[in-house]
């Protein structure tokens, strides 16, 4: 009886070990419900699609906000950014986007605005609450229709002293109304928060969050085909 008592502590102290020892990711992702329907029967009722998709709910404008921690180095924020940048370009969904360096200078001239942008991406970072009193005049201000932005935390592991848990967020803002329309969230644990790590592991990340961000979004070739032989027909 005594042998099985030992060995029940050794057993669940390894398995400890072995979960820390082990690089684990996980992702999800979602769409409003809410957002997805309404926005399909107004364009159904103004009979401007004979199919609707996902896409339609993106509009022709955006901008990109990143809300990244200030202990990430700045080559490695820079990296991301151009990473994430280039793909929404290829992903060729927005005929206007707006980078965040061109964004900047606006926000030089407008500080009002650049405070409002603050008090907006620290409400949507910090309790995910996307406020229509600020997006609406953001958006007006820039011009653009919605909102990508990009969202870097780190946190200690619960589970294990070892590591530090990376956590990616992507969230597509309608500016108009601050609808959250979509959300994808990447994590992975890491065995430490050196750089050459941590660069492996945000490339990675990002370019997972953002393939899921295009394939969620990206016109079907069936429904695509549909429409291009209705229109011929007609």
């Amino acid at each position: 009886m005594r042998k099985s008592l030992f060995f029940i502590p050794l057993f669940v102290s390894l398995l400890a070990l072995a979960s820390c020892e082990t690089t684990t990711t996980t992702f999800s992702e979602g769409i409003s419900q809410r957002v997805l329907q309404e926005k399909e029967d107004k364009l159904i009722q103004e009979d401007k699609k004979l199919v609707f998709e996902i896409i339609d709910l993106l509009g022709q404008s955006a901008t990109i906000f990143y809300l990244v921690k200030e202990e990430v180095p700045v080559e490695l924020v820079n990296k991301v950014k151009d990473q994430v940048l280039k793909r929404v370009k290829e992903a060729a969904f927005f005929t206007d986007l707006l980078s965040e360096q061109q964004a900047r200078p606006i926000f030089t001239q407008e500080r009002r605005m650049k405070q409002a942008r603050e008090i907006y991406l620290d409400s949507l970072a910090n309790v995910s609450v996307s406020d229509k009193d600020l997006s609406n005049p953001l958006g007006r201000l820039l011009q653009v229709e919605n909102f990508l932005v990009y969202q870097l935390d780190s946190w200690p592991c619960a589970s294990c002293v070892s590591k530090n848990i990376i956590g990616l967020k992507l969230r597509l803002v309608e500016a108009s109304t601050g609808d959250i329309i979509w959300t994808g969230i990447s994590q992975r644990s890491v065995l430490s928060p050196d750089s050459e790590n941590l660069d492996v592991a945000l490339q990675e990340l990002t370019a997972e969050l953002m393939e899921n961000f295009y394939f969620r979004f990206k016109r079907k070739w069936h429904i695509q085909r549909f429409q291009n032989l209705a229109m011929i027909t007609n």
